[in-house]
């Protein structure tokens, strides 16, 4: 599977194409700083903590079986281990024909007024010529992951991650290099797994996900009344194959405009779309 999809407001793809388009110094090649988003701050209230609460839960389980309690310090310290940076890019899977769903136009795309941008993996080059060698330089290696959709009391926590989180706690205030390294792969794999849990509320969004692990100091947008800390991450605009219109753009002086708009910025090679939706917002 190699074609994904990104809804946005047309604000936000102003944005994009204005401001966010960067060029690699070496390569030459143009990228595209897509906005990921503080995990915190998505629609979705349950995001990380679906995993986190089962995950605690077995871990005091296990604590409670070798005839042990958690102390306040080790609850700290295991809300530490679970709940590290985290941002997300979120896309969605072609295998709905998700391009044209109303669900996704209302919650994601300004309620139809915004656009779907169709991004082909398949259309990056594993290796871009780059002009100061005159050799070639490997792309990034772009890993999406499908988000799991359940319900709260369906989560399987592996038993060998609480023995080693336990295992961490019992010697957490040592501070030793050891100990620093087996949390940070404790950290890790907690990362790799609690965002790709999701509420099965959610599930018609057949959502794939890229996910950063980022300690650097995060920039902040308004969203409504919220402040949002995002972090940028670089995806190649030779992967945008497609923008769809949504359904609420119907004006011709609208749409020839946003039309005119991406073909200056992208170039005429990418195809635009209509929505087939019959909806007025």
């Amino acid at each position: 599977m190699t074609k994904f999809y990104h809804f946005t407001s047309t604000d936000t793809l102003d944005k994009m194409l204005t401001k966010s388009i960067v060029v690699d110094e070496n390569t030459k090649q143009l990228y595209i700083e897509f906005w990921a988003t503080g995990i915190n701050a998505l629609n979705d209230t349950s995001e990380r903590d679906l995993f986190v609460n089962a995950l605690t839960k077995e871990v005091r389980q296990y604590a409670r079986k070798i005839g042990s309690i958690l102390t306040d310090e080790q609850e700290k310290e295991l809300r530490k281990l679970c709940y590290s940076a985290l941002y997300v890019i979120s896309l969605t899977s072609s295998s709905l024909s998700i391009s044209d769903e109303l669900c996704m136009w209302r919650g994601y795309a300004g309620n139809g007024t915004g656009v779907c941008l169709e991004l082909d993996f398949s259309r990056i080059l594993p290796f871009y010529p780059n002009q100061k060698t005159g050799g070639y330089q490997m792309e990034d290696v772009y890993i999406l992951q499908r988000c799991e959709y359940v319900n709260p009391d369906e989560i399987t926590i592996e038993q060998d991650l609480v023995k080693q989180i336990y295992d961490v706690l019992l010697i957490s205030e040592q501070e030793t290099l050891e100990i620093t390294v087996r949390k940070a792969g404790i950290i890790a794999k907690i990362a790799r797994l609690a965002p790709f849990y999701k509420h099965k509320a959610y599930e018609s969004e057949n959502e794939w996900r890229f996910v950063i692990n980022s300690n650097k100091e995060p920039s902040y947008r308004k969203r409504g009344n919220l402040i949002i800390p995002y972090v940028t991450y670089r995806i190649p605009v030779s992967a945008i194959s497609s923008i769809k219109i949504g359904p609420c753009i119907k004006d011709t002086d609208e749409t020839n405009n946003l039309e005119k708009f991406i073909y200056n910025k992208l170039g005429a090679d990418v195809e635009i779309k209509y929505s087939d939706i019959p909806y007025r917002g």
